[in-house]
């Protein structure tokens, strides 16, 4: 959006017009055919009437239906075209709702929250869910084109504590629908945004205003807020320039990029820093959840979205690492086929079904395993990320962990299981794939 200051003199009329202008500044926002004349009252009927002279002179007209005054006196009157102009007490220009005090951000936070909501639903009933096309897939959708709903305006806005709540919910909300759970249930999400490495919205807010605040830096000098920025700084401490200017994410890349190394991306890396305090503080909490406890404590995504696997194997191993397997908190109450009544994981260690299996995993791993840790969680954290170019004792250690996964699955399941490919047959086809490129 760039600002518009030039000057509308009188020779600017058309020959014959009765109406005439004296020298005028013109105050506007433009953005494409998005037109904000900005001034006192008697300020905008003068603009009004150059930019109805300017329309006849280039032989365009604006839609007086599409106009609105905001925060407009009782007593005055605008017109275009000899048309009254509606007054309104909100305006929204390119999405942002403004009213008489500027920028309303919980307006901005409840519609925002309300179409990401209905965005992810429609994608949801289209099949992008865990059941669908899958989670990894759901999660990068909702990443792609839900989240950027939320985080509109995120980057100039001082939220309050509501507004963030409220947007948390609504990413919750979200995530609950990438699992085809109803919106509104009391599932957890934060062991499902750990897995695909999302932020909370709060961390989220605060990287968008640091990338804001770099690139104001690198503004040319004629742009608006570059022009407004010393002025913002030397008069206005409470405006929400000076506001963005606290944010520690800004302040801790400013540090890391003023190092002797710097990174190459200080802002990414003042990112992970703070995803990792904020993984850190779950786990130090009074209670924290088990499954942050589990999992790789990083800020990365999980390697059970991202290795191949069927699609069987991949709900096995992402209902693992967020505790839907085995299925301790089903009505009625799950019995393992060898009669033990609610089976939880540590059962599946001695239970007869499955625990040659459990005892072939463990010969696997290298290191062995501490005695306080469950085999299955320390195996999915030594996985790589991605499919490597060397087969190593981790490919033998990958097809041992889904055996245990199906056998955990059939042991807690009143179904018949049709048959599956051999465990681990697709990564071994992307293994085999990628070694073949690499010598061709």
């Amino acid at each position: 959006m760039e600002p518009y200051n030039p000057y509308l003199s009188i020779d600017d009329r058309r020959p014959g017009d009765p109406r005439t202008l004296s020298w005028l500044p013109i105050n506007c926002l433009l953005y494409a055919d998005d037109v904000a004349l900005v001034g006192r009252a008697d300020e905008i009927q003068k603009l009004l009437l150059g930019a109805e002279i300017h329309s006849r002179l280039l032989g365009y007209q604006w839609n007086p239906a599409k106009c609105e005054v905001l925060n407009a006196p009782t007593d005055y009157r605008f017109t275009l075209y000899g048309n009254e102009l509606p007054t309104c007490t909100v305006f929204r220009y390119l999405g942002i709702p403004f009213t008489k005090s500027g920028i309303d951000p919980d307006l901005l936070m409840r519609h925002s929250n309300d179409k990401a909501v209905n965005s992810m639903l429609s994608l949801r009933n289209c099949g992008v869910h865990m059941y669908g096309f899958g989670l990894a897939p759901a999660l990068r959708a909702y990443k792609i084109f839900v989240r950027p709903i939320i985080e509109y305006g995120l980057a100039i806005l001082h939220l309050t504590r509501k507004g963030l709540t409220e947007a948390e919910r609504s990413q919750g909300r979200c995530l609950r629908l990438c699992l085809r759970r109803n919106p509104a249930s009391p599932v957890g999400t934060i062991q499902v945004a750990v897995l695909a490495a999302l932020p909370c919205i709060y961390t989220r807010a605060r990287t968008l205003q640091a990338k804001f605040l770099f690139r104001a830096e690198k503004l040319p000098d004629d742009t608006l807020l570059k022009c407004m920025i010393p002025q913002l700084q030397a008069h206005h401490s409470k405006t929400t320039w000076v506001k963005l200017r606290r944010n520690v994410l800004w302040k801790e890349a400013h540090k890391l990029r003023d190092r002797v190394d710097p990174p190459k991306d200080p802002i990414h890396e003042a990112l992970r820093l703070a995803q990792q305090r904020d993984i850190d503080a779950l786990l130090n909490q009074k209670n924290p959840l088990v499954t942050i406890e589990r999992g790789l404590r990083l800020p990365v995504w999980d390697p059970v979205l991202l290795l191949p696997c069927t699609n069987l194997e991949r709900h096995r191993l992402v209902k693992w690492r967020i505790a839907w397997l085995p299925p301790t908190y089903s009505d009625p109450p799950i019995v393992c086929q060898c009669t033990q009544l609610k089976p939880n994981r540590e059962h599946f260690r001695t239970c007869r079904l499955t625990s040659a299996a459990m005892d072939n995993l463990v010969l696997a791993l290298r290191p062995y395993p501490p005695p306080d840790m469950h085999p299955v969680d320390y195996a999915l954290n030594l996985l790589p990320r991605q499919v490597p170019s060397r087969f190593g004792l981790w490919i033998n250690m990958w097809q041992r962990l889904l055996v245990v996964l199906h056998q955990i699955d059939q042991a807690t399941s009143v179904d018949t299981f049709e048959p599956e490919p051999p465990p681990g047959a697709l990564l071994l086809a992307a293994y085999n794939k990628k070694r073949k490129q690499k010598h061709s």
